[in-house]
């Protein structure tokens, strides 16, 4: 998916443009992938995914986080995105560890071209506590 490979080199590019200025080494963040996928019959293949990709992160030393897949509850008028997946990341070093890992590494281009296959809309953003 075109939009997904966009969306990553913008924010690779922001993370090098703010490396130096302490911006992207500061505390707390959350990830977060407003997500649309093109079937119902994708979320157990994405959770696969997750799954998998929480394996590697618990195995580089860090089994508190962990990429959690949210779906709307339906109850209410539907919003633009109906699932999000997320993590918590103390910070852009242990953000960067993991995701700088070999291991990790393999899996992400194991799955890009699966992930870009499930998914329609896909929007990445990185939210810090206000309070």
């Amino acid at each position: 998916m075109k939009q997904f490979s966009k969306i990553f080199l913008i924010i690779f590019a922001a993370f090098l443009l703010f490396k130096g200025t302490g911006f992207a080494q500061e505390g707390v963040f959350r990830a977060v992938h407003l997500l649309n996928l093109k079937s119902v019959e994708n979320e157990a293949k994405l959770i696969a995914m997750l799954e998998d990709f929480n394996k590697i992160v618990a195995k580089v030393g860090y089994p508190n986080i962990q990429y959690n897949l949210w779906k709307e509850r339906g109850d209410r008028e539907e919003g633009q995105f109906k699932y999000i997946f997320e993590s918590t990341w103390p910070d852009q070093a242990t953000y960067d560890k993991v995701h700088n890992n070999e291991e990790y590494q393999t899996v992400f281009k194991k799955y890009k071209t699966q992930y870009e296959e499930l998914i329609k809309e896909d929007v990445y953003s990185r939210y810090i506590p206000l309070n």
